[in-house]
Protein backbone atom coordinates (compact mmCIF):
# COMPACT_ATOMS: atom_id res chain seq x y z
CA UNK A 1 0.00 0.00 0.00
CA UNK A 2 1.33 3.42 -1.00
CA UNK A 3 1.98 5.92 1.79
CA UNK A 4 -0.68 8.59 2.28
CA UNK A 5 0.22 11.98 0.86
CA UNK A 6 0.39 14.53 3.67
CA UNK A 7 -1.94 17.49 3.49
CA UNK A 8 0.24 20.43 2.52
CA UNK A 9 -2.40 22.95 1.54
CA UNK A 10 -2.88 25.52 4.28
CA UNK A 11 -6.45 26.06 5.55
CA UNK A 12 -7.91 23.58 3.09
CA UNK A 13 -10.70 21.06 3.47
CA UNK A 14 -10.15 17.55 2.12
CA UNK A 15 -13.01 16.30 -0.01
CA UNK A 16 -13.74 13.04 -1.88
CA UNK A 17 -15.55 13.01 -5.24
CA UNK A 18 -16.09 9.87 -7.34
CA UNK A 19 -13.92 8.03 -4.79
CA UNK A 20 -10.99 10.37 -5.52
CA UNK A 21 -9.55 12.34 -2.56
CA UNK A 22 -8.71 15.99 -3.23
CA UNK A 23 -6.64 18.25 -0.96
CA UNK A 24 -8.92 21.27 -1.34
CA UNK A 25 -12.45 22.25 -2.28
CA UNK A 26 -11.09 24.37 -5.14
CA UNK A 27 -9.31 21.36 -6.66
CA UNK A 28 -12.39 19.15 -6.22
CA UNK A 29 -14.66 21.82 -7.72
CA UNK A 30 -12.38 22.25 -10.73
CA UNK A 31 -12.38 18.45 -11.19
CA UNK A 32 -16.18 18.51 -11.49
CA UNK A 33 -15.89 21.21 -14.18
CA UNK A 34 -13.30 19.20 -16.13
CA UNK A 35 -15.29 15.96 -15.70
CA UNK A 36 -18.36 17.67 -17.17
CA UNK A 37 -16.28 18.97 -20.11
CA UNK A 38 -14.98 15.43 -20.69
CA UNK A 39 -18.50 13.98 -20.60
CA UNK A 40 -19.71 16.66 -23.06
CA UNK A 41 -16.83 15.94 -25.46
CA UNK A 42 -15.24 19.38 -25.03
CA UNK A 43 -11.86 17.86 -24.06
CA UNK A 44 -10.23 14.64 -25.27
CA UNK A 45 -8.78 13.28 -22.00
CA UNK A 46 -8.29 14.01 -18.33
CA UNK A 47 -5.58 12.62 -16.03
CA UNK A 48 -5.05 13.38 -12.34
CA UNK A 49 -1.79 13.72 -10.38
CA UNK A 50 0.46 13.14 -13.41
CA UNK A 51 4.18 13.23 -12.48
CA UNK A 52 6.83 15.00 -14.57
CA UNK A 53 10.54 14.42 -14.02
CA UNK A 54 12.36 17.73 -13.66
CA UNK A 55 15.77 16.28 -12.82
CA UNK A 56 16.85 12.64 -12.86
CA UNK A 57 18.45 10.85 -9.94
CA UNK A 58 22.26 11.05 -10.01
CA UNK A 59 25.38 10.25 -8.01
CA UNK A 60 28.19 12.78 -7.63
CA UNK A 61 31.72 12.38 -6.38
CA UNK A 62 32.37 14.14 -3.07
CA UNK A 63 36.11 14.66 -3.71
CA UNK A 64 36.97 18.30 -4.32
CA UNK A 65 38.31 18.67 -7.85
CA UNK A 66 36.75 15.47 -9.18
CA UNK A 67 33.87 16.38 -11.50
CA UNK A 68 32.39 12.88 -11.86
CA UNK A 69 28.58 12.79 -12.10
CA UNK A 70 26.67 9.61 -12.91
CA UNK A 71 23.06 10.00 -14.05
CA UNK A 72 20.78 7.04 -13.34
CA UNK A 73 20.29 4.95 -16.50
CA UNK A 74 16.62 4.77 -17.47
CA UNK A 75 16.81 1.51 -19.41
CA UNK A 76 17.15 -1.70 -17.39
CA UNK A 77 18.91 -3.33 -20.37
CA UNK A 78 21.69 -0.76 -20.15
CA UNK A 79 24.85 -2.54 -18.88
CA UNK A 80 25.47 0.34 -16.45
CA UNK A 81 22.03 -0.05 -14.81
CA UNK A 82 23.09 -2.60 -12.14
CA UNK A 83 26.53 -1.01 -11.76
CA UNK A 84 24.91 2.38 -11.04
CA UNK A 85 22.81 1.03 -8.17
CA UNK A 86 25.71 -0.99 -6.70
CA UNK A 87 28.28 1.83 -6.98
CA UNK A 88 29.37 3.39 -3.68
CA UNK A 89 32.72 4.82 -4.82
CA UNK A 90 33.77 7.08 -7.67
CA UNK A 91 35.25 5.05 -10.56
CA UNK A 92 37.71 7.90 -11.28
CA UNK A 93 39.19 8.67 -7.85
CA UNK A 94 37.71 6.12 -5.43
CA UNK A 95 36.01 8.70 -3.17
CA UNK A 96 32.52 8.23 -1.83
CA UNK A 97 29.57 8.98 -4.14
CA UNK A 98 26.66 11.05 -2.87
CA UNK A 99 23.18 10.14 -4.09
CA UNK A 100 20.89 12.98 -5.19
CA UNK A 101 17.24 12.03 -5.55
CA UNK A 102 15.22 12.92 -8.61
CA UNK A 103 13.08 16.04 -8.61
CA UNK A 104 9.51 15.68 -9.84
CA UNK A 105 6.55 17.97 -10.31
CA UNK A 106 3.10 16.44 -9.87
CA UNK A 107 0.37 18.44 -11.56
CA UNK A 108 -3.22 18.49 -10.36
CA UNK A 109 -4.67 17.76 -13.82
CA UNK A 110 -3.34 16.91 -17.26
CA UNK A 111 -5.94 17.83 -19.88
CA UNK A 112 -5.63 17.05 -23.58
CA UNK A 113 -7.81 19.30 -25.72
CA UNK A 114 -9.49 18.22 -28.95
CA UNK A 115 -6.52 19.54 -30.97
CA UNK A 116 -4.12 17.23 -29.09
CA UNK A 117 -2.45 20.00 -27.06
CA UNK A 118 -1.69 19.05 -23.45
CA UNK A 119 -2.55 21.53 -20.70
CA UNK A 120 -0.82 20.96 -17.36
CA UNK A 121 -3.09 22.48 -14.73
CA UNK A 122 -2.30 23.44 -11.16
CA UNK A 123 -5.19 24.64 -8.99
CA UNK A 124 -4.44 27.49 -6.59
CA UNK A 125 -6.72 29.23 -4.11
CA UNK A 126 -5.48 32.65 -5.24
CA UNK A 127 -2.80 34.12 -7.47
CA UNK A 128 -0.96 35.29 -4.36
CA UNK A 129 -0.58 31.77 -2.91
CA UNK A 130 2.56 30.36 -4.49
CA UNK A 131 5.24 28.68 -2.43
CA UNK A 132 8.89 29.20 -3.28
CA UNK A 133 9.14 25.49 -4.14
CA UNK A 134 6.28 25.81 -6.63
CA UNK A 135 7.86 28.88 -8.25
CA UNK A 136 11.17 27.03 -8.66
CA UNK A 137 9.55 23.85 -10.02
CA UNK A 138 7.43 25.90 -12.43
CA UNK A 139 10.56 27.51 -13.91
CA UNK A 140 12.30 24.17 -14.31
CA UNK A 141 9.13 22.59 -15.78
CA UNK A 142 8.77 25.37 -18.36
CA UNK A 143 12.42 24.94 -19.37
CA UNK A 144 12.29 21.13 -19.48
CA UNK A 145 8.89 20.81 -21.21
CA UNK A 146 8.57 23.84 -23.56
CA UNK A 147 5.89 22.09 -25.64
CA UNK A 148 3.47 21.86 -22.69
CA UNK A 149 1.40 24.67 -21.21
CA UNK A 150 1.55 25.01 -17.41
CA UNK A 151 -1.57 26.84 -16.35
CA UNK A 152 -2.55 28.02 -12.90
CA UNK A 153 -6.28 28.24 -12.29
CA UNK A 154 -8.10 29.97 -9.46
CA UNK A 155 -11.64 28.53 -9.37
CA UNK A 156 -14.21 30.37 -7.28
CA UNK A 157 -16.05 27.68 -5.30
CA UNK A 158 -19.76 28.55 -4.88
CA UNK A 159 -20.89 29.11 -1.28
CA UNK A 160 -22.26 25.99 0.29
CA UNK A 161 -20.78 23.71 -2.39
CA UNK A 162 -20.18 20.26 -0.92
CA UNK A 163 -19.22 18.26 -3.98
CA UNK A 164 -22.69 16.96 -4.64
CA UNK A 165 -24.44 17.84 -7.88
CA UNK A 166 -27.32 20.21 -7.33
CA UNK A 167 -30.19 19.46 -9.72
Amino acid sequence: MAPQRKQRVKNSTRIVIDGIPFTSKAEAYYYTILKEQLDNGEIASLKLQEPFELQPQFKKCQMHGCDFVWVRPTDEKNPDYKRYYAAQECPQCGSKLKLHREMTYICDFLVTDLGGLEHVIDVKSSQFFQTEVFKMKKKIFEFRYPEKLLEEVYPKVPKGWTGEKVI
